[in-house]
């Protein structure tokens, strides 16, 4: 098994911390350990030299127990540059060709562009730079921004271990991609334009990342990032079934929670002893951000279930107080009502399904904005 250390730093510990912990609590394929580099000099340095800085935390590694197939990720404040550029993000051995043989699982990380008042981040020296801030980031309340810089932060922090792990190669064309070209300061926060999203491409990325088991442990990681960004407010789910639909129902439930949502509300385990369910049904369907309605052929043979239930779905999805997702156990044939509606399927492909259900969730869920509908 590989070992990913990421080094602590100042202003950066909340995130890498939380990174380990979601990365090991959702899988056993990449270890993920935070690490203490001391009093080290490069780590506060004012500008930091890419090459220098590789080299000097390579010969760190072993502090820390870690072996040449390991990762160790550097996190220093200084602006990190080399003979071509500065400002970088983040750098990693496997780009130097020599390096890449005799300091291999490096990656250097700069908070350059989160904590120095004239970085470009900050102050765009371009035109179309300066233009992009003042649309999209600018008008955002400092909560909001304080969220999107720090999933940034994780998002370029999976791009650099990938990079190093399994041998990934950014692009330079975006692809709603983990490897996009995130070298421009606001490429990785337009990469969340469409909500914090940590994905990785079919065409090039996800092959590659399923032919190894860190690939995978990786591919685990940015499904549960996606499910659960860091400091970001969950949405909450209702699932919508009928009796006879109680397994599949089931293992819906499950999935979603395993994936990192926590707000599953499913009546067997809400509802107590006494309460007429009827309307503590309503009332739950009213407060959940995301109604999953659940159909098949035995669902769509209960008038009583759908005329209810179904109805106050579609109406909540229609004034906009929650959004519905349609899924389907079975091929039966959805009514009228719903025929102008995507719907999911979960069969013949269970997991194909679930992530359709994840990637509309990710896409409509909007914390900081308009209630979703």
């Amino acid at each position: 098994m590989h070992t990913v250390a990421i080094a602590m730093h100042d202003h950066s510990h909340a995130e890498t911390h939380y990174l380990c912990d979601e990365a090991n609590d959702t899988q056993a394929l990449v270890r993920f350990r935070d690490v203490f580099l001391g009093e080290d000099s490069l780590v506060s340095a004012p500008p930091v030299n890419v090459v220098e800085a590789l080299r000097h935390f390579h010969a760190r590694k072993t502090e820390f127990g870690l072996g040449p197939e390991d990762v160790l990720v550097a996190i220093v404040q200084g602006n990190l540059y080399d003979d071509e550029n500065d400002e970088y993000f983040f750098r990693t051995s496997s780009g130097f060709p020599e390096l890449a043989r005799t300091c291999p699982g490096v990656g250097v990380m700069s908070l350059f562009y989160r904590l120095d008042p004239a970085s470009e981040f900050r102050q765009p020296k371009n035109e179309a730079a300066r233009a992009r801030k003042a649309q999209w980031w600018d008008p955002k309340g400092e909560t909001e921004k304080a969220v999107l810089l720090s999933n940034s932060l994780l998002l370029m922090l999976l791009d650099l271990v990938a990079t190093l792990l399994v041998g990934l190669v950014e692009h330079d064309d975006m692809r709603g991609c983990v490897l996009d070209y995130c070298q421009d300061p606001y490429d990785v926060l337009e990469a969340f334009k469409r909500g914090v999203d940590f994905q990785f491409c079919q065409r090039t990325c996800r092959p590659i990342l399923e032919q190894a088991d860190g690939g995978r442990g990786l591919l685990k990681v940015a499904e549960r990032l996606t499910a659960r960004p860091f400091a970001m407010p969950q949405p909450s789910i209702f699932i919508s079934y009928a009796r006879e639909d109680f397994q599949p129902s089931e293992r819906l439930r499950t999935d979603l929670q395993q994936m990192g949502y926590l707000d599953v509300w499913k009546d067997v385990y809400e509802i107590v002893a006494g309460v007429e369910w009827e309307p503590e049904i309503r009332s739950a369907m009213e407060k959940h951000h995301f109604i999953v309605s659940c159909f098949s052929g035995t669902a769509l043979s209960r008038p009583r279930f759908f005329q209810q239930e179904m109805a106050v779905a579609l109406e909540l999805h229609r004034i906009g107080r929650s959004h519905m997702i349609p899924v389907r156990f079975d091929p039966c044939v959805l009514p009228g009502e719903l025929e102008k509606y995507h719907f999911i399927d979960l069969f013949p492909d269970w997991s194909s399904g679930m992530a359709g259900i994840h990637r509309s969730i990710t896409r409509i869920w909007r914390p900081f904005g308009p209630a979703p509908g």
